[in-house]
């Protein structure tokens, strides 16, 4: 896998040419007033998906009048979402450069009425959507990390300023309403099973959900819910960092299913566990989406940055530290305060996480706890 800074780094090269498309002929197009097809771009993140299609939900937008642009890699979240109509994109260089050349094949046939890049600050993305704007003959909305510009043929949303849900509603604000009623699958807790995910995404592993007070937490909550069952959760990827974890945790029963799951397996499980407490806003989207009780421990970033901070269903864990959150898109500078600690996260203590898990908890059933001892010194 590709480090996330090399591909920032990479992105930084496409910059000229984003800049050099943007001077090509758009004459003749203006915004729509009621736009029939509408091509919606966005390739980075399953957990953007997963909100992407909360918000459609929300407010009432029939996801299969629209058409995907991602990777081919989210195939699978994509039709558990909703997205039936998808163009994809290979990751692997020989196919990239074939989808490409269909994909703007496609366009030019298809004419979007609209075309919203909902990819952050992106230099190679927005030469893509400019492109496709062009062969459309489609007006666009994108979002850049500080310009705006209002133009005939297409507007620009600073987006420095934007949470990842103002970003959403700007992008979506365009798209008709469908009366047609959203149905999917909703909580409902028929299992003793706590889910436990430990990791963030590989970019900036500092994200971890902080593991020095495991063996506190399961034990606490062992006393709660004697007939609980902990399962650790994770890609394939983490599979071993997971393993590791249980190594260091003897004395209970943890499960590692870390790629052991497809998508449809997590969603079951989420919908019908006890708990779910991660560090992770990825699969945090999909227990949302069900409306599963959550224990989220945050750091770089920050539950308002989703619209998460008024979610009676997500319990937040958070130092609320004034760097923070220092990550809100993909040329942000994170962790710069604290060296790359990310000690936000690793300073996170017992009674709060506990805390936080009573309040979940208490969602489905009454229950009670006291610490069984003091909280180290500076954990909160």
């Amino acid at each position: 896998m590709i480090d996330g800074g090399i591909l920032l780094r990479i992105d930084r090269w496409f910059g000229w040419l984003y800049h050099w498309a943007g001077r090509l002929d758009a004459d003749g197009v203006v915004r729509p007033d009621n736009p029939k097809r509408i091509l919606i771009i966005k390739f980075m993140g399953m957990g953007s998906l997963v909100q992407l299609a909360n918000q459609c939900d929300r407010l009432g937008i029939d996801k299969s009048n629209l058409i995907l642009l991602t990777r081919s890699s989210h195939r699978s979240i994509c039709k558990l979402l909703g997205f039936t109509q998808a163009w994809y994109v290979s990751s692997l260089p020989p196919l990239t450069i074939l989808h490409l050349i269909n994909i703007f094949y496609r366009t030019r046939r298809w004419r979007p009425d609209l075309i919203i890049d909902l990819e952050r600050c992106s230099n190679a993305v927005g030469l893509l959507r400019t492109l496709l704007a062009r062969a459309g003959h489609s007006y666009s909305v994108s979002f850049e990390e500080r310009r705006s510009v209002q133009l005939p043929h297409q507007e620009i949303h600073a987006a420095n300023q934007l949470t990842l849900l103002d970003l959403f509603s700007i992008g979506l604000a365009f798209i008709p309403r469908s009366a047609q009623q959203q149905n999917r699958q909703r909580w409902s807790a028929r299992s003793n099973r706590i889910l436990i995910n430990l990791n963030a995404s590989p970019y900036l592993l500092e994200r971890r959900l902080p593991t020095q007070h495991l063996d506190t937490l399961l034990r606490e909550l062992k006393k709660i819910i004697p007939q609980a069952e902990f399962l650790l959760t994770g890609s394939d990827q983490e599979k071993a960092f997971v393993q590791h974890v249980i190594d260091m945790t003897p004395g209970f029963r943890l499960q590692n299913v870390a790629g052991a799951w497809t998508l449809e397996t997590l969603q079951q499980e989420l919908a019908t566990c006890l708990l779910f407490i991660t560090g992770d806003s990825g699969p945090l989207h999909l227990a949302v989406r069900m409306g599963t009780p959550a224990v989220v421990v945050w750091g770089p970033t920050q539950p308002a940055h989703f619209g998460y901070d008024q979610n009676r269903r997500v319990f937040s864990v958070s130092q609320n530290r004034p760097c923070a959150p220092c990550l809100t898109h993909p040329h942000s500078k994170p962790m710069a305060v604290c060296g790359g600690k990310a000690d936000c996260m690793q300073h996170i203590g017992i009674k709060a996480m506990m805390s936080a898990c009573l309040a979940a908890l208490q969602v489905t059933s009454n229950v009670s706890w006291s610490p069984a001892q003091p909280d180290p010194a500076g954990h909160q």
